[in-house]
């Protein structure tokens, strides 16, 4: 049985809020840096539950720091968004933290329901 943390009534067997109570009680047996080399897909080792990696960022990629004059390399002491979202069920939610130019990555900014949203790219050949 699994009870609301807000309310602390009975939630359906199928009800999000169980998956992500499992979620976070991995995170508390393994941490956050855990899923650092998850890839898009992979599914969360939590039985029971449809736990799935939907986007991940935890390296650095072009774009986040400009580094034309550092030769393709972090200037020391940049830093840059990092994020996982995770695909329970029909909803998404979001893990944010920062990475630095050593390579580190502290996932210490929230975890939240998202929506994810379509976009329309126009490709020419």
């Amino acid at each position: 049985m699994y009870n609301c943390p807000t309310c602390n009534t009975e939630l359906p067997i199928n009800h999000p809020a169980r998956a992500v109570g499992a979620l976070l009680d991995f995170v508390k047996d393994h941490s956050w840096t855990v899923f650092d080399n998850y890839k898009v897909g992979q599914l969360v080792p939590i039985s029971g539950f449809d736990i799935s990696i939907a986007a991940i960022k935890s390296t650095y990629e072009t774009g986040d720091v400009d580094v034309e004059s550092f030769y393709g390399e972090l200037p020391q002491g940049s830093e840059f968004e990092a994020f996982i979202v995770f695909k329970i069920g029909d909803a998404y939610y979001k893990k944010t933290g920062t990475g630095d130019s050593y390579g580190d990555v502290e996932w210490d900014g929230d975890l939240r329901q998202v929506t994810a949203t379509p976009r329309t790219i126009l490709e020419f050949k």
